[in-house]
């Protein structure tokens, strides 16, 4: 039983986390309106050209460095010039470019746009059903343009690879267009829209796009992967730590983990995302990452509760409990007086003293939830206390009462209707109390009582012993020795 119990109180702290990451920054997503004045200046409208200088067709494309283009294949494709018309009426010639034929996807290069215009994050992850999204683009000739809808299903093109089908409209020359997340991100190019088909549009995935530029990157020998230069390039440390932040809220902690290790790997030293990184690592049950990432943290602001906080559960979930006890100990020390902190902090140390077997130190975490936190303060009672109160009977004729004193501390045996007093008192640790007879002809007779179920337990008489061993050493006695006699008690209902 105290096995079973160990697991549920890991389980119960393990479930801490999920109503405890509120540190860092707050959690404010962009509106719209605002995600698309920001996208709008990485949106570029696409013009080709014949060898005569006659038009031939138009589309969109968008920034994914300051130098490079992505647009479709079938928008350049034929043409002797292509020029690149940024938002603000800056006009670029075409130097070379990439084809990715079966994917419908051209890489252009171009010289260095302004500072200004900053490069798109092409997202790592595939959208989800449902999501949100917007294209925008220039739709016969019309910069600028905003459309949004949601992400309807996905399908598989010949020869492309994976479309995303989307209900936001695609009119002809928004193809190259940037379908984007309510992030900011990425997550496809428009390609086409079926006609005769109401808001059947499709856009290639972003899969395709990180392919290509890998492929570019291999051939060329000079570049970066595609999310280095999403990173590097349009991301700060502290947008990747917002958008990490965000997929964890959404439960994606393993696409979440990847943003913050970003965000470490180009701040260094920004403390919230090692906070959030080990809070991640712990989720994944990543434990010796997590205690990695925190205790960076904790070197970068040792004043952070919840650094030691996580710290110590990850220090739990390893059974490292008495590093637990160090981290929590200072977490306590940290939190808010009368707050939900320390009383969940409390409630932590005291599952580690329970599994450290320190009964007392764990009572008194119980005490102090009392004035605190009494929905902590039940919960944990309800682990330390033993549930054998009441009475027993042996033999068929014998009847025992038991009670549970000094807080649940000890166990109290006495034979009822007798005027013997209390026959024994044991501490009650490890689902099992032994304890000397409290008769004065029998002083030296060591009992144990072991909870076999909730109906049953089991009396075990191991005769004279050495009073004056401690409670520990005998337990380590009884290890190797065979008991004088065994009754099997029955709970009387």
């Amino acid at each position: 039983m105290y096995k079973k119990n160990t697991i549920t109180s890991k389980r119960s702290l393990c479930l801490l986390i999920l109503g405890l990451i509120t540190f860092g920054a707050a959690i404010g997503q962009e509106s719209l309106a605002d995600m698309v004045a920001r996208i709008k200046p990485s949106v570029v409208a696409i013009s080709t050209f014949d060898a005569d200088g006659d038009g031939l067709k138009t589309g969109s494309g968008f920034v994914i460095r300051a130098d490079y283009i992505v647009t479709n294949k079938h928008v350049v494709e034929g043409a002797s010039r292509i020029d690149i018309r940024t938002a603000e009426g800056r006009v670029f010639r075409v130097k070379k470019f990439t084809l990715d034929e079966p994917g419908d996807l051209a890489l252009l290069q171009i010289d260095r746009l302004p500072s200004q215009v900053r490069a798109l994050a092409v997202a790592k992850y595939p959208p989800r059903q449902g999501d949100k999204v917007v294209v925008v683009g220039s739709p016969l000739g019309l910069e600028g343009s905003v459309s949004d809808g949601i992400v309807a299903a996905f399908r598989e093109g010949d020869g492309m690879g994976k479309l995303v089908q989307i209900t936001a409209p695609i009119s002809a020359g928004s193809s190259g267009s940037p379908v984007i997340n309510t992030w900011g991100d990425v997550i496809g190019v428009a390609t086409l829209n079926l006609k005769g088909g109401q808001n059947l549009n499709f856009a290639i995935s972003s899969e395709r796009i990180i392919s290509l530029w890998s492929a570019f990157v291999t051939v060329s020998n000079n570049g970066q992967p595609i999310s280095s230069i999403s990173n590097a390039s349009s991301l700060t440390a502290n947008d990747l730590l917002m958008r990490g932040m965000q997929l964890h809220k959404t439960g994606q902690c393993s696409e979440a983990l990847s943003y913050f290790r970003d965000a470490i790997r180009i701040s260094g030293g920004l403390r919230d995302a090692y906070l959030w990184a080990g809070a991640c690592s712990y989720q994944l049950q990543q434990y010796d990452e997590a205690i990695e990432f925190l205790n960076q943290a904790i070197r970068l602001d040792s004043s952070n509760y919840h650094a030691h906080h996580h710290l110590g559960l990850a220090y739990y979930s390893t059974k490292r409990y008495a590093s637990a006890v160090t981290a929590f100990q200072r977490a306590i020390q940290l939190a808010p007086e009368n707050s939900r902190d320390k009383a969940t902090t409390i409630y932590s140390l005291g599952l580690t003293y329970y599994a450290l077997r320190d009964m007392g130190s764990a009572w008194e975490q119980k005490r102090l939830l009392d004035s605190l936190d009494t929905a902590w303060a039940q919960k944990l009672s309800a682990l330390l206390t033993p549930n054998v109160s009441g009475y027993w009977t042996f033999e068929d004729h014998n009847v025992v009462r038991i009670k549970i004193v000094d807080d649940g501390i000890r166990v109290s045996v006495s034979f009822l209707g007798g005027d013997s007093g209390v026959w024994f008192e044991g501490v009650w640790e490890n689902n099992s109390a032994i304890g000397f007879s409290k008769w004065p002809h029998e002083r030296k007779k060591l009992y144990k009582l072991k909870k076999q179920n909730i109906n049953q337990l089991k009396f075990e008489n191991y005769g004279d012993m050495n009073p004056s061993d401690g409670i520990d050493k005998l337990r380590t006695k009884l290890k190797s020795k065979t008991p004088v006699s065994t009754r099997i008690w029955r709970k009387i209902e």
